[in-house]
């Protein structure tokens, strides 16, 4: 006790703190924030804010072992870590004041909690259509400390056991899938065993996670393009031909009606946010339905924004290409063995490289080739490329491919030719690095 009254910092059974009310306000906190000491070191201590998920699960033997900033490793090469080492613990990730808790089991995922409303059950279950806005706002009322959201559900009969545990899993795979978005922060792991009743409660493959979270990556930038929020009003573009939609897509379409915002059809769909948006974009994409606002300007706008992102890294490699030319001079004649590099191609390359000659200086034609990707790239998605429109996605992977099979072939034929030359070895190692660039550049 202080002089004034103010009572000392506490630290309560559990390592669980107690603030000081003055203390606690200055700091911007609610009276009943909870907090878990941390030993970080011999002189170091952390306190950790949590939800009741994060201290029903973490035990009190937890310690921290890994910690840094989001800005130095990813979230993709957390998880990987986590996985391949078998870890069994807590992954807190904080950015500003966002944060979200991971939890695994011997490198599984099992469980996840967030602090942001958006994620709330009761909201995801509003959002993917499980129950009505009544309802939510019914089951929140009746909200007690001892009960939780769910379980007032189920006594209420507001929804059943199967949309329940659907919704929570949902939930889950959300908040894990939204932790990609954090590029700034820090994070830590907690390692520990987790309270036994919590074990189980989910089994997520961590490594599909991982693969989910990537290809959703690459595909939300071209989703926005065509449908650049929840708030924007869909209609009808035109009539689709017999057999051209599947059934969850004819359920989709037949919910747009002009007047509906597509997160409203999204909840109507049942389908997630995720998958229903991907859904749309596909009808959009093939011309089906649009957006109120110059839906046709956004579409040219990102196939002319494609075609030059296709034809900055053909230029890039005709960098490459060049570089070897001139070095090498008359020991490699480079359209030459460029031309023995097309003339037996695998089917996937075939259309990509169609009449495709390497020019004196060693260079490839950029215009021809970027339109090359995009019949190849047609052909490889095949006919449901007119309602996916991923095209522009493939295309752009295939010519990366395409351009570094030739680059790998090049640089063999060269080893070939020149043996342990050290001169060569050096430019080999140059064009390698710029190569490795180019490829760290598409991943982020």
């Amino acid at each position: 006790m202080t002089q004034d009254g103010e009572k000392f910092i506490t630290i309560k059974p559990g390592g669980i703190l107690e603030l000081p009310a003055r203390l606690a306000q200055s700091l911007e906190l609610k009276g009943n924030d909870q907090f878990r000491v941390m030993v970080m070191g011999k002189n170091l201590l952390q306190l950790l804010k949590m939800d009741e998920d994060f201290f029903r699960m973490a035990k009190n033997d937890a310690k921290v072992i890994f910690t840094g900033d989001l800005e130095g490793i990813g979230i993709t090469d957390l998880f990987s870590i986590l996985n391949m080492s078998q870890k069994t613990g807590a992954l807190v990730l904080v950015s500003e004041k966002k944060y979200k808790s991971i939890f695994f089991r011997r490198g599984e995922i099992i469980f996840a909690s967030s602090n942001q409303p958006e994620e709330r059950l009761g909201n995801i279950l509003y959002r993917t259509g499980k129950i009505s806005q009544e309802q939510k706002e019914e089951a929140e009322r009746a909200l007690t400390g001892d009960k939780r959201f769910g379980t007032i559900l189920l006594e209420r009969r507001l929804i059943t056991p199967k949309d329940l545990w659907w919704g929570v899993r949902y939930q889950m795979e959300e908040i894990i899938y939204s932790s990609f978005n954090f590029l700034k922060g820090f994070f830590f792991f907690l390692e520990g065993d987790l309270a036994e009743e919590d074990l189980v409660r989910f089994s997520f493959n961590t490594q599909k996670l991982l693969m989910e979270g990537f290809r959703r990556m690459d595909e939300w930038p071209l989703i926005y393009q065509l449908i650049p929020s929840r708030d924007t009003v869909l209609e009808i573009a035109a009539a689709p031909g017999p057999g051209d939609l599947n059934p969850i897509m004819q359920k989709v379409l037949e919910i747009v009606d002009g007047r509906r915002k597509a997160g409203e059809i999204i909840r109507l769909s049942q389908l997630g946010e995720f998958n229903a948006f991907r859904i749309l974009y596909q009808l959009a994409k093939a011309g089906l339905i649009k957006a109120q606002e110059k839906a046709k300007d956004i579409q040219s706008d990102k196939a002319e924004a494609d075609q030059k992102r296709i034809v900055a890294v053909i230029e890039k490699y005709n960098l490459l290409f060049r570089q070897i030319q001139t070095a090498m001079g008359s020991r490699l004649n480079l359209p030459a063995t460029a031309a023995s590099f097309f003339e037996d191609l695998s089917p996937r390359f075939k259309k990509l490289f169609e009449g495709m000659t390497l020019s004196t200086d060693g260079g490839l034609n950029p215009e021809k080739l970027a339109e090359n990707s995009k019949k190849a790239g047609k052909l490889e998605t095949g006919s449901f490329l007119k309602l996916t429109g991923f095209g522009d996605l493939f295309a752009f992977q295939l010519v990366l491919d395409g351009l570094n099979e030739l680059l790998n072939f090049m640089i063999f034929s060269l080893r070939n030719i020149s043996g342990d030359d050290r001169e060569t070895e050096e430019m080999i190692r140059q064009v390698r690095a710029a190569q490795n660039q180019i490829q760290d550049r598409k991943k982020n």
